[in-house]
């Protein structure tokens, strides 16, 4: 009886401080590049949890809202009047995204940044803009997208395997 009654109180305690929405989702991120007269660099990356996407037309898959953008040292945070899509293959994840659009803004530094990458038809522009006096400061008309990587996060089981181990061992003991 006594070792029923433990296992349902470890029982309810996991459940208890068990995360509900605990489960292993993909992230989609990928570099942006610049090609500066043959010289390639990362000027950002950009994140999307494939979770928060949703489909486009199978197989594709569409997400508009990123989980980390960041461009030449900015990272954006989503904000009301932010514009974001990214178009990816749920099938082929490592093939990274189809087509990348955004406009965001730094109000910090009062910098905008709009641009347009189509790995399909294979162009891709960048426009950063002066927020106060609408003036452009540069287009680039070389950046691409460049290294995919997927990551799964470990979903939040470790205190779940903590209290395995402890009821094991209080199993050993008794």
């Amino acid at each position: 009886m006594k070792k029923l009654l433990l296992a349902v109180l470890l029982f309810g305690f996991a459940s208890l401080f068990s995360q509900p929405s605990a489960y292993a989702t993909p992230i989609l991120s990928q570099d942006i590049l610049l090609n500066n007269n043959g010289t390639i660099q990362s000027i950002g990356f950009v994140s999307v949890n494939v979770a928060d996407s949703f489909e486009w037309g199978a197989p594709t898959y569409a997400a508009d809202s990123w989980l980390e953008l960041e461009l030449f040292g900015f990272q954006f945070m989503q904000s009301f009047g932010d514009t974001f899509e990214a178009l990816f293959d749920i099938n082929n994840l490592v093939a990274g995204f189809e087509f990348l659009q955004f406009d965001v803004l730094d109000p910090v530094s009062g910098f905008a940044f709009q641009g347009i990458f189509d790995t399909v038809l294979g162009f891709g522009f960048l426009d950063v803009f002066s927020v106060p006096d609408e003036s452009l400061i540069a287009a680039f008309d070389t950046v691409f997208l460049g290294n995919t990587s997927v990551a799964v996060p470990v979903p939040a089981t470790f205190g779940l395997m903590l209290l395995a181990l402890f009821g094991l061992a209080l199993r050993r003991r008794a």
